[in-house]
């Protein structure tokens, strides 16, 4: 599978998942996990629509969107037995150095939508665990 399709692929999962209304069933999760998966190999460098999920969004069906991709993402990136611990330490140095201000949006939301407070304070927890790690 060449680069275009690999974008073109990842961008029609995007919109099917954005497409769902209830994303709290078993198949926007396995969706989500999907699209996360493919991310971890393939982000930043081919796959640059990945970058959506850290713009900030005026809806809160978006917001709520990101906030489930970006939470999955990163519990992918810290659990995944698949990729290198060089290359885990690339991402979240990537996360970091270019979307440090969008996070804390982000986090923000937690008092702005409480229904997602637990997915907010995961993402959260995350990132704090990564000053911890052997990167």
């Amino acid at each position: 599978m060449d680069n275009n399709q690999k974008t073109e692929y990842f961008g029609t999962l995007l919109t099917i998942v954005s497409a769902i209304a209830d994303l709290n069933n078993n198949m926007s999760y396995n969706l989500i996990i999907a699209i996360c998966n493919i991310a971890l190999f393939e982000w930043p460098e081919i796959l640059s629509v990945f970058s959506k999920i850290f713009t900030t969004q005026d809806d809160e069906k978006s917001i709520e969107m990101s906030i489930k991709i970006l939470r999955s993402f990163l519990n992918e990136n810290d659990n995944s037995e698949e990729i290198t611990d060089f290359h885990i330490s690339n991402l979240r140095r990537h996360i970091i150095d270019n979307y440090s201000d969008q996070i804390s949006l982000i986090i923000k939301n937690l008092i702005l939508i409480p229904h997602l407070s637990a997915d907010i304070m995961d993402i959260y927890s995350n990132i704090l665990s990564w000053d911890f790690k052997n990167d």
